[in-house]
């Protein structure tokens, strides 16, 4: 955690694929994509009041990732944003 301590942004990067996670202008689809210059690749890092341990990532429509255990295959458009 440490290493969030003074960012404010990230772009979350698959490192095997190369691609980068970002959230599409429609506020509910999540995708792969290789260019992350794009403003949608940016997520902003909230810290969760006292809680120092946890972050939560907002995109930048406003919702946030959140985690699923539905299974997800590289190159289908995934639909877990949560506001």
């Amino acid at each position: 955690m440490e290493f969030f301590k003074s960012a404010r942004t990230i772009r979350l990067r698959n490192a095997a694929h190369r691609k980068y996670l970002v959230a599409d202008e429609d506020e509910a689809i999540v995708r792969q994509t290789s260019n992350g210059s794009v403003r949608q690749a940016c997520w902003a890092i909230e810290r969760v009041p006292g809680k120092p341990h946890l972050l939560r990532l907002r995109s930048c429509s406003g919702r946030y990732l959140s985690p699923t255990d539905d299974p997800y295959l590289f190159s289908i458009s995934g639909k877990k944003v949560a506001r």
